[in-house]
């Protein structure tokens, strides 16, 4: 996920400029608002979301950040596709939710996952990976729109830019695949857990 939402927060701006003859302060105003104004609404939606149907089901905290990349994915694929700019600029700010709205119901999962005394680093470890990962968003992003410059001339940032929709579609494969195995891990850590409270501690050796 960090993987697409690094590539729009890098060149959705640029390419809205280049490709669909926008201004700075059009690209600020609009684009701006539309973005923040999705994420805002996004984040809120899901995070209820999840709180409400993972009481449930636990597998619902990735459930939902796959069902949410499967029903937005097509709008970060048409945004660099239709010919309308203010469909564009709404496309990539729907998008961008998906960059947004999962961190609520991922970080949630791995506070399922991780024992008490791990969830801050788990958290910590979650967040650096996500971080690294999605530095090669805007990198390949860049390599690619550089790539097809002499066969599209200035057109190529949107091009490029359909990484975006591909990344979001695997990482949704990949909840899913985590899914599967969510309930297993949550119950083998519950158990190591119960063992841990409930085994004696070895008594002290007496010295006399």
């Amino acid at each position: 996920m960090s993987f697409a939402g690094y590539s729009l927060t890098a060149f959705a701006p640029a390419y809205l400029i280049r490709e669909r003859g926008m201004t700075l302060g059009e690209v600020g105003v609009q684009y701006g608002l539309a973005s923040g104004v999705a994420g805002v609404v996004g984040l809120l939606i899901v995070g209820v979301l999840a709180d409400r149907l993972s009481a449930r089901d636990p597998r619902w905290l990735l459930w939902l950040v796959a069902g949410m990349i499967a029903a937005l994915a097509p709008f970060s694929l048409a945004a660099f596709l239709v010919a309308d700019r203010t469909s564009a600029v709404w496309f990539i700010a729907i998008g961008y939710v998906v960059g947004i709205a999962h961190m609520a119901p991922s970080v949630a999962a791995i506070q399922r996952l991780a024992r008490p005394e791990q969830r801050a680093t788990a958290s910590a470890i979650f967040l650096f990976c996500g971080s690294i990962i999605g530095s090669a968003g805007p990198f390949l992003t860049g390599v690619i729109s550089d790539a097809l410059q002499p066969a599209l001339g200035d057109a190529t940032l949107g091009r490029a830019l359909l990484l975006v929709p591909v990344a979001q579609v695997g990482a949704a494969l990949c909840y899913l695949l985590a899914s599967r195995i969510f309930l297993a891990e949550i119950g083998r850590d519950r158990e190591a857990a119960e063992t841990a409270v409930t085994t004696p501690s070895p008594a002290p050796l007496d010295s006399t």
